[in-house]
């Protein structure tokens, strides 16, 4: 998985350990346009939208291209209110 680092069971057990509560796990591109069944570049068209959620955390580096994750919850939040629009309009 893309985010492997990010899940990894000691970032959660010592969260845990130190009576902090384990954050939740965070999605990348890819995976958000997996979960939604689109294509990438949909789903890149989708996010110019100026209430898309703003990501969480991004990873830059020089030798890698930048990475940005995303919380789940407010991106299906989201998916359901662009699904949504787009049935009301469809339906008139």
């Amino acid at each position: 998985m893309a985010f492997e680092n990010l899940i990894d069971a000691r970032v959660f057990s010592a969260r845990k350990n130190s009576g902090k509560p384990a954050r939740e796990p965070l999605w990348t591109f890819v995976e958000m346009a997996e979960e939604f069944g689109v294509s990438q570049n949909q789903l890149r068209s989708k996010m110019k939208d100026p209430n898309t959620p703003k990501p969480q955390f991004v990873k830059r580096s020089h030798s890698a291209p930048t990475r940005s994750y995303y919380k789940q919850s407010e991106m299906r939040k989201w998916w359901q209110t662009q699904t949504a629009s787009r049935s009301a309009e469809t339906k008139n």
